[in-house]
């Protein structure tokens, strides 16, 4: 075995090492984010005594900078003091002048940022006395959209930026000192000036996407003015982040001035790259540790893949000896075939992190950002592998037995090295784009809207059932109409619309036919004429199947069915 081969087999192994030490630390299940868990007074509750406060318990630690935390009145007027972080709960003090608040509905909202740099925003209810109305909009009252599409998309084509920067400049220090080397053992140091080219777009890109990402996680601009906010962010993670993938760049720029050893360079890609695992859903995990270790061999293992495309390409397009191009392609082939097998099996570790949920794929930004990003990465892995099985054999004058082979020898040394480079070049186009998915999938949540915590305002949507041989309808209501405990009212109505005052309460049954769950069948209780309440768990999210059945004499029944989504 040569130098150069054994070289690269080292490199190899520590990445593969790399990759079981992430998968020997996961969790085993997918890890949490922040969500909340509880609220006091609960939602919709009604309570014989005005509270002191209203107490928010979220799973992990959330922060107010940048957010607000209060109780409204009827009228949208404050009645709570300034609200309080400590640790996992919010406290928000009740009444303005040392009183308690009078009877009557109030309304909570909340707009926080969680560990991994995402707003969760949210609405309660809860009531003192007697319910004197539903609740304020929740539309009105909290933020829907965060920061402004242009803050957002700043953020993100900078990221971009620094995301290709990095791993362009890591991959090409890789692809110079194992990849390219020389027979006799010297480093291939013709990309050296790209990688410190690299070096500089990923710092000044770094820099230049700090105002945008503190904005984004402020909610616009003004966040910018918010002191507590930008503190919080430069020493937390977005600050965190800058500082170590910086460091990394600056390091890695200055070992190309001076012909540093090969692992040293290798050592401050790494630490480049790590930074970006320092920011973002890794933050918000149990096992952290497990998915900053699989982030960061994804992303250095994707830097071999790119970076190496990248230096393919130009090796194509200069006037290389044959020899040494067709023994750069060979061991190329080699890496990018290990490389792209690591990409793939840690993007199945972290995807399995971070999704509570498989059909949060095609549910959320998240989810749809990372399906788009599995089409890419399967579209690449496609042409590197027509490459690698069909015109690497040519290049390199080595035949290989099947019928991949055959087709492959069919071709002239000269037109599949051209045939090479042109693929090789579709394959790099297709991973920039890679990376431009990548950091969106930053800036997205992977939980749905509805999972930063309970739903609750307005009055729940009414759902009008026909029954049957025109004896009127039943209006179902479902609140909160999400997975949990659920209170369901409903009224009987004839055909004018006059509540209808059966001989017995009618049956309600609650079927989830994709999860076999049910027919469940609550107690219905009578709460006055022709209106009835029942109190059940539907512990399952999708449409269920809701059937009501009315006695309208002694001898006959009506029955209506409807579907109602429950989130």
């Amino acid at each position: 075995m040569t130098a150069a081969a054994w070289r690269w087999r080292r490199l190899s192994i520590a990445v593969l090492v790399g990759v079981l030490l992430a998968l020997t630390i996961g969790p085993g299940t997918a890890g949490a984010h922040a969500r909340l868990l509880t609220i006091s007074p609960a939602n919709d509750e009604v309570v014989s005594m005005a509270p002191s406060a209203v107490v928010l318990t979220f799973n992990e630690p959330v922060s107010l900078a940048g957010g607000s935390a209060e109780v409204l009145d009827d009228r949208a007027g404050p009645v709570s003091g300034e609200a309080v972080q400590s640790g996992v709960e919010i406290t928000i003090p009740l009444g303005t002048g040392g009183g308690a608040i009078a009877d009557g509905t109030y309304t909570v909202t909340w707009e926080v940022v969680s560990a991994d740099s995402h707003r969760i925003t949210g609405a309660s209810v809860f009531h003192v006395g007697a319910a004197t109305s539903s609740g304020l909009d929740a539309s009105q009252l909290v933020s829907q959209g965060g920061a402004g599409w242009g803050i957002r998309t700043g953020a993100v084509v900078l990221s971009t930026l620094a995301y290709a920067a990095a791993i362009v400049a890591a991959g090409l220090w890789c692809f110079g000192r194992f990849v390219a080397r020389s027979p006799d053992g010297s480093t291939h140091r013709a990309a050296d000036p790209l990688i410190v080219r690299a070096t500089v777009l990923g710092l000044v890109a770094l820099i230049a996407a700090v105002p945008f990402r503190v904005a984004r996680v402020g909610g616009g601009l003004d966040a910018l003015s918010d002191n507590d906010l930008l503190v919080a962010e430069l020493r937390g993670p977005i600050g965190q982040a800058l500082v170590v993938s910086a460091a990394g760049l600056l390091v890695l720029a200055i070992l190309v001035e001076r012909r540093a050893g090969a692992w040293w360079g290798v050592a401050a890609g790494a630490v480049a790259l790590a930074g970006f695992s320092l920011e973002g859903h890794s933050r918000a995990l149990s096992w952290r540790a497990a998915m900053i270790a699989s982030d960061v061999v994804h992303l250095f293992a994707a830097a071999l893949w790119v970076g190496g495309l990248v230096g393919l390409t130009l090796a194509f397009r200069s006037s290389a000896d044959t020899t040494r191009l067709t023994a750069m392609v060979r061991r190329f082939s080699n890496a990018a075939l290990v490389a792209v097998g690591v990409v793939t099996l840690t993007g199945v570790v972290m995807a399995w992190i971070v999704l509570p949920a498989i059909g949060e794929l095609t549910s959320t930004g998240y989810g749809l950002a990372l399906v788009l990003k599995v089409v890419l990465v399967t579209a690449a892995i496609g042409l590197g592998a027509f490459n690698r099985w069909l015109l690497v054999p040519v290049v390199a004058g080595a035949d290989r037995p099947g019928r991949a082979a055959g087709a492959a020898t069919a071709l002239r040394p000269e037109r599949a090295q051209r045939r090479l480079s042109r693929i090789a070049l579709a394959e790099l186009a297709v991973l920039v784009a890679v990376v431009a998915t990548a950091a969106v999938l930053v800036t997205r949540s992977p939980l749905s809207t509805d999972a930063a915590g309970p739903p609750t305002t307005g009055a729940p949507e009414v759902i009008a059932v026909a029954l049957s041989d025109g004896a009127g309808t039943a209006e179902v209501t479902v609140s909160p109409g999400r997975i949990g405990s659920n209170r369901v009212g409903v009224v009987l109505r004839d055909v004018e619309g006059r509540i209808v005052n059966p001989i017995e309460a009618p049956v309600v049954e609650f079927t989830q036919v994709a999860a076999d769950v049910g027919p469940l069948r609550p107690d219905v209780r009578a709460v006055d004429i022709g209106r009835y309440e029942l109190d059940t768990a539907l512990g399952v999210a999708g449409s269920w199947e809701v059937l009501v059945r009315v006695r309208v004499s002694d001898f006959a029944s009506a029955t209506g069915s409807t579907t109602v989504v429950i989130g």
